[in-house]
């Protein structure tokens, strides 16, 4: 489901840049950007070199300019919004976007372990039908759901008998392409609106 043409990407969530882990590992030649609120996280994938640019930053405020980057990665990320900033943040990721928007996230609500930090705390749920409605392409990641989450996990890494079917997966894929409305391309000094936001930027704001 990935643009092969895409020469710039924004990871939201990015944690310690699990995401991207593949596309370095192939050696793309993408423009790698990582969005947190964990300052620790962003020092570990600047350390690992995971991203070319990392930002500190609330993920329903982005400070990026409209179809500024290619594509956006938004990986088991958007469950722990409530629905009505999910809504909000979906609107922004299309302003954002040029080519492809990518989003993994639960089939419905899944509550996660009381032991887990606010951050990670699940606060909604999503439906595929609810993505569909909304121009995505949905697939099934894990399945089937009748099955424990570890045994259909490795079921579907040899054949995921749900790809068309996410309803009866444990989590879905779902990928759409934004009308692009700026034909520009990428500079680093055209994405931030505000520079001293990025992480290690030659222009970050002195304290």
């Amino acid at each position: 489901m990935l643009d092969k043409n895409m020469v710039s990407i924004l990871d939201i969530g990015c944690r310690e840049g699990g995401a991207v882990e593949n596309i370095n590992l192939r050696g793309w030649q993408i423009w790698r950007v990582g969005v947190d609120l964990d300052l620790e996280s962003l020092r570990h994938c600047k350390e690992i070199s995971a991203y070319d640019e990392v930002v500190l930053c609330d993920a329903l405020r982005l400070p990026l300019r409209s179809k500024s980057l290619d594509g956006i990665f938004c990986i088991e990320f958007i469950e722990h919004l409530a629905k009505s900033d999910g809504i909000t943040f979906l609107e922004d990721l299309e302003r954002v976007a040029k080519r492809q928007i990518i989003i993994t996230t639960p089939v419905g609500y899944m509550k996660e372990p009381s032991s887990c930090s606010t951050l990670m705390q699940h606060r909604s749920g999503w439906r595929p039908e609810e993505l569909r409605a909304r121009g995505y392409k949905v697939r099934g990641m894990i399945g089937p759901r009748f099955l424990p989450m570890n045994v259909a996990y490795w079921i579907s890494h040899i054949l995921c008998f749900t790809y068309l079917w996410p309803e009866f997966s444990h989590a879905m894929i779902c990928a759409k392409h934004p009308d692009a409305v700026s034909p520009h391309w990428l500079t680093k000094q055209g994405v931030l609106l505000t520079e001293s936001m990025a992480l290690g930027s030659p222009k970050r704001a002195r304290h």
